[in-house]
């Protein structure tokens, strides 16, 4: 078989109506999407996964597709501290360390990726009314696993935000979605029959993000429907679907671990030698635990705290492409989520804990970041070094488990996965002021 790459398409111009009619249909596949993310919730929990380093959870839900029910998916909820302009950036693939970045964090293998069409580009400049949208006609090619020939697909990428009151306060709130819907060009024609490539078909699928209560916390959906084809496929189908619904859940977790990790970055400027010493530390600086002579002592690398092995975690940074350091973190530093905790003096072990505080520094002084901008960490392709492969797992030398925590959908509590703030409600995208209307049957 010839080597593939998307130099092989010639793609003509097109008119001004066919242009018109791509747009269209990729903005109704994204009103289908936004529909099919919020009434998946009304289905039973599949799967609850916990990743062990952030502590964050993902409820997993199978679907089907709102508007053609014959296509079974799945929906992946959780929850990520990022902003709207971030996640927005981030799948912006405008350059190769973007695109490898997105592949690695979403789990893919891509073996080559080209913009057929660009339908309508994402304006740059500042105060754009339009600054989060953009259209495309893109195509894919990818690894499969088990030795399954690789496959393709053709789809329309149709990037927008768009605003809601909450349901339940009545405030103004703003969400951003990516939506991919396939599409068949005749410039980009079935390679099956030349180079043994299948091409598979994505069914208005895709990233919503809702901003939520919590400030600085969005709502996040991974929606995924379609089919992979081929003839292979019907003797590994049922593996083939938990092997995906495992890794889609693994994805919508490995977000959030990116953006951490580039929250993280910073903080190694800072010298340890401003961190007060280990020794003098009596009790864990978070749960005020009581160290032992036994008692394993960490100390956060980004604020100095000391701590207990629950209450931290050996984080890997990938400086370079080949240089990766490990460092210790406290789960605050982690989360960003500094929370206020009860004062050492109000427990029975007072007199040790205010002895063992009196050099420690207050979590006020902490050096934590505020979240970076990604379009600073992300503007310059010679700058930017993606990340290693992200993983649920944490990583070997630490205490914590090293597998991903895998919880019983009976024993999930609603209150654990806490609904968006968005339910019987109208959103308004910002491109062409349209509006959809999502309920819950």
């Amino acid at each position: 078989m010839p080597q593939l790459t998307g130099a092989i398409f010639n793609c003509p111009p097109l008119s001004s109506s066919q242009r018109d009619q791509l747009v269209s249909n990729a903005a109704a596949s994204m009103k289908c999407l936004l529909i099919n993310a919020t009434m998946s919730e009304k289905n039973p929990i599949d799967n609850v996964v916990r990743n062990v380093k952030t502590g964050r959870h993902a409820t997993i839900r199978k679907a089907h597709d709102s508007v053609d029910p014959q296509f079974e998916g799945y929906m992946a909820h959780t929850k990520v501290r990022v902003s709207i302009d971030d996640v927005a950036e981030f799948f912006f693939l405008d350059s190769p360390a973007k695109s490898q970045a997105y592949s690695r964090v979403m789990g893919e293998v891509v073996l080559d990726r080209r913009t057929l069409y660009t339908l309508v580009e994402r304006p740059i400049a500042d105060g754009a009314s339009k600054p989060l949208h953009s259209v495309s006609v893109e195509w894919v090619m990818v690894k499969m696993p088990m030795k399954i020939p690789a496959r393709d697909t053709c789809f329309l990428e149709f990037h927008d935000e768009f605003a809601f009151n909450d349901h339940i306060t009545g405030e103004p709130r703003r969400g951003w979605a990516r939506c991919t819907h396939s599409v068949s060009l005749a410039c980009c024609p079935d390679l099956q029959r030349s180079h043994g490539v299948v091409r598979m078909d994505l069914v208005r699928s895709g990233h919503v993000f809702f901003e939520s209560r919590e400030r600085g916390v969005l709502d996040y959906y991974r929606v995924t429907f379609g089919s992979p084809n081929g003839t292979v496929m019907n003797h590994f189908s049922k593996l083939f679907v938990n092997m995906h619904i495992k890794a889609a859940s693994a994805s919508v977790l490995n977000l959030e671990e990116f953006f951490i990790s580039q929250r993280i970055k910073p903080m190694l400027d800072v010298p340890v030698g401003h961190f007060q010493s280990k020794k003098k530390i009596e009790y864990c600086m978070h749960c005020y635990g009581r160290f032992s002579w036994l008692s394993s002592k960490r100390q956060c690398r980004g604020c100095g705290d000391v701590t207990c092995v629950k209450c931290s975690c050996l984080w890997a940074l990938n400086l370079t492409h080949n240089k990766t350091v490990k460092v210790q973190l406290c789960k605050e530093c982690i989360t960003g989520d500094v929370r206020s905790r009860p004062s050492p003096r109000h427990s029975t072990a007072s007199n040790h804990r205010s002895s063992a505080y009196t050099n420690a520094s207050p979590k006020s002084m902490s050096v934590l970041s505020a979240p970076y901008s990604m379009s600073a960490l992300m503007s310059s392709t010679r700058n930017y070094t993606a990340p290693g492969v992200i993983t649920l797992d944490a990583d070997e030398d630490d205490d914590q488990a090293t597998d991903l925590q895998v919880l019983s959908p009976t024993h999930w509590r609603d209150s654990d996965g806490a609904s968006s703030a968005i339910r019987d409600g109208v959103l308004t995208f910002q491109s062409d002021s349209s509006s959809v209307y999502l309920y819950q049957q």
